[in-house]
């Protein structure tokens, strides 16, 4: 490792960021040499040694500095500017309790909508996918077809996500109301399953048709209140707009998960149905 460092310290100290801006402190000191005293106040070099608080020039004065002293000083008719002044301690501690909700309050005020936007996209996602789209059959397809709806989700979520990027300005309330419309694919979504013994929508064309719908919809205002909800605040408070956006996408993910949870047991194919016991063995 020392010889490495040493290698490194070589070809730093050829490279030409290097030489230009030590060159001319070198062609200075050596014409300052010649010259002599027509020049005595350009081309010498200062060394300040904080711990000893000693100032070496380039003609071998050397000036010991107190700490009271200016930043800067006069020596030989030249100015040299002091680096090594030790700055004043900051104490820093940590922010009021009230102060971090009344900085989430303003932050909170201007993109509200931006919040519940992403807040309901992801809740109306995670009530039907993957939960209730893995209870879809189909007797031509059987197994295979919720890892068709599946796929044909993830696909168009990725397309919807791409969608977002391009340039258009939304404002909240429209991206609160759009996705409020993606309400519409939980009844679509239920039809296809229930009731357990003939659902509604039996053809395997409409799960899909509503999973790509619903696809690109999640992809796309699931992105757009997360790019654009940044740019509706000053830049100092950007950092604590994205942290109330990704808390809002959190809990859009955790709502929707509990109300899945909560209904999956009245779509579920085998809770509403009971193989019949035999009475002679009991089983």
């Amino acid at each position: 490792m020392e010889m490495l460092c040493f290698l490194l310290h070589l070809i730093v100290r050829r490279s030409t960021f290097v030489r230009y801006y030590t060159g001319p402190a070198h062609l200075g000191h050596g014409r300052g040499k010649e010259q002599g005293s027509e020049d005595s106040g350009t081309g010498y070099r200062v060394h300040l040694d904080v711990t000893t608080e000693e100032v070496r020039f380039g003609n071998g004065a050397v000036a010991t500095m107190s700490p009271s002293d200016d930043v800067t000083d006069e020596f030989a008719g030249g100015t040299y500017v002091r680096f090594g002044v030790p700055k004043e301690k900051i104490q820093r501690s940590w922010p009021r309790l009230r102060d971090m909700f009344l900085h989430r309050y303003v932050v909170t005020r201007v993109i509200w909508a931006y919040m519940l936007s992403i807040a309901v996209t992801y809740s109306i996602t995670l009530c039907l996918f993957p939960g209730l789209v893995s209870e879809i059959r189909n007797p031509a397809l059987g197994e295979w077809l919720p890892i068709l709806i599946m796929a044909t989700f993830n696909m168009a979520d990725f397309v919807g996500k791409i969608l977002a990027a391009l340039p258009y300005e939304w404002s909240g309330g429209y991206l609160l109301l759009f996705s409020c419309f993606r309400v519409v694919f939980i009844p679509l979504l239920v039809m296809c399953v229930y009731p357990p013994s003939a659902p509604t929508l039996t053809h395997p064309a409409w799960p899909c048709l509503f999973s790509l719908l619903m696809g690109v919809t999640s992809g796309y205002f699931g992105s757009v209140p997360m790019i654009q909800a940044a740019g509706k605040v000053p830049p100092e408070q950007r950092e604590l707009a994205g942290n109330t956006m990704t808390v809002s996408y959190m809990s859009g993910l955790m709502l929707g998960s509990a109300v899945a949870y909560a209904a999956y047991s009245f779509t579920a194919p085998g809770l509403h149905t009971h193989a019949p016991i035999n009475v002679t063995t009991g089983y």
